[in-house]
């Protein structure tokens, strides 16, 4: 007897809406409440990280400004430096001391600019004189100097202003930002001229976030130089105008602020002439946010998906036990024997039965039990069956012989031959466990194997087999090297189809013998390789290749023939064991030599 088919539908909706409302609104809570919370932290980080970009900029500021501006007032502080200064720039002729002096000050400069990458040139002038030195090429004449547009720049300098900055043109159209600096001793400067890009490299070291940018300003807000490292995300001029323009605005201004295009975070000092902005996009805040979105939505979809689940389980349990109890109620009526309630009452249903049948088991518990040892002793049977065919590979193997068959494309002749193959593996799997046999037939085993296993893979592997001269009857037990081969197959094969060569070689090796199965497979990681070892040294692991492999090798021959891993990712991977000398016949003779064949059958 069984429920109409849109009753069960209606109950299974109607649960799946109660369990979805159960599940989804705490677990939605729970996500909006962390979403808060990343914004937060998001906050609270590019805050903490906008100051700490703010302070590396300045001292990078310093360094770069400072540093050589010293330099040269030690060098230009020097009365003899002086007056050879004076007499070189505006006499036409020096003298062989002053000629001495000038070229150590231009070997000095030199040296500041070869220094440092983002100087172009240092230049040093007297009010008045009609001559000026530059570092790259001593003295230059006004009349004739290819840049100097610093110089109308400098005569407009506020007579009581020390340092000033400019964005300039200079040689070759090239854009300069030249720093002024008067001197110590005398009236005149120096002029220290650098490249933007070179000092925006500069920069651009102190960027460690997403969305990050520095921006460098004159006095009257103008860009000097702006970097950043993800495209879009510096702040415009039309962004610093207003900036500027903000009435709360003060350098060491901390805070959000919208641009044109998109909102950023925002930090401001300044050095000397130079003003300093660090920004963050919002673009990383809805990076971060939209990750906690995809939270949110990874864990709808999966309360969709158990919220289905469950309801589809406990709707389908709830209509079985209610068929169970009509089909109990109907035999119970025709006096047919009633089916053994579960012990454990785990809902109102198992109550219900148990007290409608409780009267039908007494009559019918010695059949009950009579049934049950019946079982027992099968199921026994069944497990003392199957331990003679304990092997796992014979199953792969003839799971292959059904999968070609169904395909129908090997011919008659091609099947016969597989099944004929796989008789003889199973003829000699199936053998005497405890009694070795010598391993040249081992090797002819391995090639009958691997002939399958070409029905299922065809030309993607190749099999070499390689055996030092002397050791064909070295004595080893069954299947002790057709696990390794099967590990390759089964996890070593390539997806894009490229072929595999494998090689199973047996070499001597203090004193005995080493079997190694080694591929040209996809490999792995040193983590998986870990893993791997964990899992076939577990003895409680109930696997059986690799596993029982490993088992078998240290109870005949001890520790010391555990299973040695080697792999690397895209390379291949190389599996081997030792074999103890008193295992292995002696050869007389330090000669031996290797073949190696490979299995195209």
């Amino acid at each position: 007897m069984t429920r109409p088919l849109k009753t069960k539908q209606r109950y299974f909706l109607r649960r799946a809406g109660q369990f979805f409302l159960l599940m989804m609104i705490p677990t939605l809570l729970l996500c909006l409440f962390s979403v808060y919370l990343s914004v937060k932290s998001t906050e609270a980080e590019i805050n903490q990280k906008g100051s700490q970009t703010m302070a590396a900029a300045e001292s990078n500021c310093e360094l770069i400004i400072s540093n050589v501006f010293t330099q040269n007032d030690l060098l230009t502080g020097s009365m003899r430096m002086s007056m050879a200064l004076r007499h070189s720039l505006s006499e036409k002729s020096i003298s062989y001391t002053d000629a001495i002096m000038l070229s150590s000050l231009r070997s000095v400069l030199d040296s500041v600019v070869n220094t440092h990458a983002y100087i172009d040139s240092i230049y040093i002038y007297l009010d008045d004189a009609p001559r000026y030195f530059a570092s790259y090429r001593g003295l230059s004449d006004l009349e004739t100097s290819p840049d100097l547009s610093w110089l109308p720049l400098y005569q407009e300098m506020d007579p009581g202003t020390k340092t000033m900055l400019c964005q300039r043109t200079g040689n070759y159209s090239q854009t300069m930002i030249s720093f002024f600096r008067r001197l110590l001793m005398q009236n005149g400067c120096v002029v220290v001229n650098v490249v933007p890009s070179k000092l925006g490299n500069i920069m651009q070291t102190l960027l460690t976030r997403e969305y990050e940018a520095i921006t460098l300003l004159d006095k009257n807000g103008s860009i000097l130089v702006s970097v950043s490292n993800e495209d879009g995300c510096s702040l415009s001029q039309a962004d610093i105008n207003r900036l500027l323009g903000m009435e709360d605005y003060t350098i060491g201004y901390q805070g959000w602020f919208r641009g044109e295009d998109q909102t950023y975070y925002i930090n401001t000092g300044a050095y000397d002439e130079m003003m300093i902005v660090t920004s963050v996009s919002s673009k990383l805040m809805n990076k971060q946010a939209w990750s906690s979105i995809q939270g949110v939505l990874w864990m709808f979809l999966l309360n969709i998906v158990i919220t289905l689940l469950l309801s589809y389980v406990t709707t389908r349990r709830s209509f079985a036990q209610i068929e169970r109890m009509l089909d109990m109620f109907d035999s119970a009526e025709k006096g047919l024997p009633v089916a053994q309630p579960d012990k454990k009452v785990d809902d109102e249903y198992d109550m219900v039965m148990n007290n409608i049948i409780y009267m039908f088991l007494q009559e019918n518990s010695l059949k009950m039990q009579l049934r049950e040892n019946q079982l027992a002793k099968e199921h026994s049977e069944l497990m003392a069956l199957q331990l003679q065919i304990n092997p796992h590979f014979l199953y792969n193997t003839l799971q292959t012989l059904q999968m070609e068959i169904r395909k129908g494309i090997t011919s008659p002749i091609d099947t016969g031959e597989m099944v004929q193959r796989i008789s003889d593996i199973l003829r000699y799997a199936l053998s005497n466990p405890q009694e070795t046999v010598a391993l040249e037939e081992e090797f002819r085993y391995l090639r009958k194997y691997a002939a399958v296993q070409q029905f299922r893979f065809g030309d993607r592997f190749i099999m070499y087999y390689e055996a030092e001269d002397g050791l064909e009857q070295t004595p080893v037990f069954r299947l002790m090297i057709q696990p390794l081969v099967e590990n390759s197959l089964l996890h070593g094969m390539r997806c894009d189809g490229e072929r595999m060569y494998i090689w199973a070689k047996a070499e001597r090796e203090d004193g005995g013998v080493r079997i190694t199965v080694s591929d040209t497979g996809v490999g792995m990681t040193e983590q998986e390789i870990e893993e791997l070892l964990v899992r076939i040294n577990d003895e409680s692991s109930r696997s059986i290749g690799l596993t029982n492999l490993n088992r078998r090798l240290m109870l005949y021959y001890g520790p010391q023939s555990a299973l040695r891993i080697q792999s690397e990712v895209g390379k291949g991977t190389e599996i081997s064991f030792w074999i103890p000398a008193k295992q292995t016949p002696e050869v007389e003779g330090e000669e031996v030599s290797s073949h190696a064949s490979p299995d195209n059958e």
